[in-house]
């Protein structure tokens, strides 16, 4: 099964900016939207605006992943259509004391199978680009015991992370420095079973990491049983050796 995130720039029709309105509009907007089985949302709360948009952003992308996976019509697309997405997004931004609360969304219906598409490259489109081979994957990944030393000390500083805020750099690092082979976020990874996962929740806290593994992970902070159904409304970044 094969699929691909496509967003059509010309199609996208900018509504205006919740986050010009009142807090009390806001406020009730998006109670509105939460409360509708016809969206998907993306929310988060932060310090910095950019960053809780931003974030928010990449819970909104898990949650389409997610609803893609669950239509038959959507999965056996070879290409998905998203409108009014990012940028053209409603995005609701309010001030919770020292913190900001951004909220993003789409409609349901604006996720849309379409075989015939062209896409046009921007440098604002993202890559979304999701492939799950339909072959046995024979790639092995390493168990923790297998590790080299080097594997080691770079799992070990990843555990220690505890916002998301740090990971960029962090991951950066550690692949420039041949540490990690590769990292993306969870809706790009081919084969995500074969990535370690680092789970951060709309606050931007690291809940979790999860060793590779299909329906059931080793959960690298409590040393348990885990998987990732667990993490619904979260967002992932996957990173292998």
């Amino acid at each position: 099964m094969k699929y691909v995130f496509c967003f059509l720039w010309s199609l996208l029709i900018a509504f205006p900016c919740i986050a010009q309105t009142s807090n009390a509009e806001a406020k009730a907007q998006i109670n509105k939207i939460k409360k509708s089985s016809s969206y998907l949302y993306g929310e988060a709360t932060l310090a910095s605006t950019e960053d809780a948009i931003k974030l928010a952003n990449e819970i909104l992308r898990e949650e389409i992943d997610a609803w893609i996976q669950e239509k038959k019509k959507l999965r056996e697309s070879n290409n998905v259509v998203i409108k009014n997405i990012n940028e053209v997004s409603q995005q609701m931004t309010l001030p919770r004391g020292n913190m900001h609360r951004a909220f993003v969304y789409v409609k349901k219906s604006d996720i849309i199978p379409s075989d015939n598409v062209t896409v046009v490259a921007t440098e604002n489109t993202p890559n979304n680009s999701h492939t799950e081979a339909s072959t046995p994957n024979t790639n092995k990944v390493p168990s923790k015991s297998e590790l080299t030393s080097t594997q080691e000390t770079a799992l070990e500083i990843i555990l220690k992370l505890t916002d998301f805020n740090q990971l960029k750099d962090c991951l950066t690092s550690l692949k420039r420095e041949g540490k990690i082979k590769e990292y993306g976020k969870y809706s790009s990874l081919t084969q995500p079973a074969n990535y370690y996962l680092i789970i951060y929740n709309r606050q931007g806290i690291i809940e979790a990491v999860l060793a590779p593994g299909k329906d059931t992970r080793t959960n690298l902070k409590t040393k348990g049983t885990d998987s990732i159904s667990n993490y619904k409304g979260r967002g992932a970044i996957g990173f292998k050796f």
